[in-house]
């Protein structure tokens, strides 16, 4: 769960594209007006996430294992 999110936040959000997400589904007004985000991987990867203040993210890293075959290409969101 997030603070609220404007439209096109959401937008950006729903049309984002990658070879690591399959579907990012975006639901405002969840639990105490936050939005929720849900991903869904194509498969299993590594996660990694961090708060940054200034300007206030929350940044998810997904990469692969490397020593999985075929590598693909890291990817951030934020």
């Amino acid at each position: 769960l997030v603070d609220p999110m404007d439209e096109e936040s959401i937008k950006s959000f729903a049309n984002f594209k990658s070879e690591f997400i399959k579907k990012i589904g975006v639901f405002p007004k969840q639990t105490d007006g936050k939005t929720l985000i849900s991903i869904e991987l194509v498969k299993s990867l590594d996660t990694f996430d961090y708060l940054v203040e200034d300007p206030s993210r929350l940044v998810i890293d997904l990469y692969q294992n490397p020593n999985e075959n075929p590598p693909i290409q890291a990817c951030r969101l934020y």
